[in-house]
């Protein structure tokens, strides 16, 4: 029992450790976003037109 436990709490820590890597990106992910859509949204010479 001890050293299923063992097992367990390791793979409890690898997956953690990759969660906390993945969230991280997210983050600097969604920063990316917000820094294009803020470019894109001001971009100088911007035309407004639509085509139907």
């Amino acid at each position: 029992l001890k050293t299923e436990y063992k097992k367990l709490d390791a793979e409890r820590e690898r997956l953690s450790a990759q969660y906390s890597e993945a969230k991280q990106k997210l983050k600097e992910y969604g920063i990316v976003k917000q820094n294009v859509d803020s470019i894109l949204r001001t971009a100088p010479g911007k035309e407004h037109t639509q085509e139907r």
